[in-house]
């Protein structure tokens, strides 16, 4: 906690500063009102501007659609490093405004069939991208093998494609998720679970049945209507095809860095 109130009115006076810079150089204009992200990094004491903001605003998905649900596996342990991972200082899934859009449409579409979303993970601070990439590099460290990756090794998990230096996560616009039933609010068999470091996580994995694969096709379907791109690799990972940022970002998941963002 110490250390989010630290990086917060860190935040705040560079806030007010690139304010102050934009006000200066715009008079007025169109220009002084956008925005300004920006990323802790660690050559700096300041968090420094990286992008000029044209939507102006990130937001909490389950407080912009109610109807939404969340299950932020990497804030806590149940995960396929068995603990909470860098930069995930509450459970929430964040996300830019359009994704927020995208997504309660998806949402919409889907009640009527008695469907919901549920979702996994939504923006991923670099930080953490970078703390899944070197827990890959541990050998030994493979408590949750059993759960995520049994029929790999550990050490083919970074050859095999399932982690990288880089994610579209960190540019705020990819979710990963999965459907559950309104009823009860379990969720659908797809096949595999979400995160499963296997071959069977594949969207046309071999050996599926006829109901995980038409699970599968019903979720990438609605998806796909509603302006998302899908992967082969993981049935859940979907990336807002018109993604506002392209560009990685860093503020910890928490619902103040969220506040800090908005259009002002």
């Amino acid at each position: 906690m110490r250390a989010f109130v630290q990086h917060f009115f860190r935040y705040m006076s560079c806030l007010v500063v690139g304010l102050m810079v934009a006000c200066a150089g715009g008079g007025g204009t169109a220009e002084a009102e956008v925005d300004t992200l920006m990323v802790d990094t660690p050559e700096s004491p300041c968090p420094s501007p990286i992008v000029r903001c044209v939507d102006g605003s990130w937001v909490v998905l389950t407080d912009f659609d109610t109807t939404l649900r969340a299950d932020i596996r990497y804030a806590g342990n149940d995960n396929f490093m068995g603990r909470p991972m860098a930069g995930y200082l509450q459970p929430l899934a964040v996300a830019t405004r359009p994704t927020a859009e995208a997504l309660s449409k998806v949402n919409a579409d889907l009640r009527e069939q008695g469907l919901a979303l549920l979702i996994f993970d939504a923006y991923r601070p670099q930080r953490a991208v970078d703390d899944i990439y070197e827990w890959s590099k541990v050998s030994a460290d493979t408590l949750m093998r059993w759960r995520y990756y049994p029929r790999i090794a550990k050490r083919d998990i970074r050859f095999n494609g399932y982690i990288s230096k880089k994610s579209k996560h960190a540019m705020g616009s990819t979710v990963d998720l999965t459907l559950v039933r309104i009823a009860d609010g379990e969720e659908v068999d797809m096949g595999s679970s979400f995160d499963m470091l296997d071959p069977i996580s594949h969207f046309n994995a071999p050996g599926l049945t006829a109901e995980q694969r038409a699970n599968r096709q019903l979720l990438r379907r609605t998806m796909c209507r509603h302006g998302f791109s899908p992967i082969e690799a993981e049935w859940w990972h979907f990336t807002l095809r018109n993604q506002p940022y392209h560009n990685a970002f860093d503020f910890p998941v928490h619902r103040d860095s969220v506040i800090l963002f908005l259009r002002l």
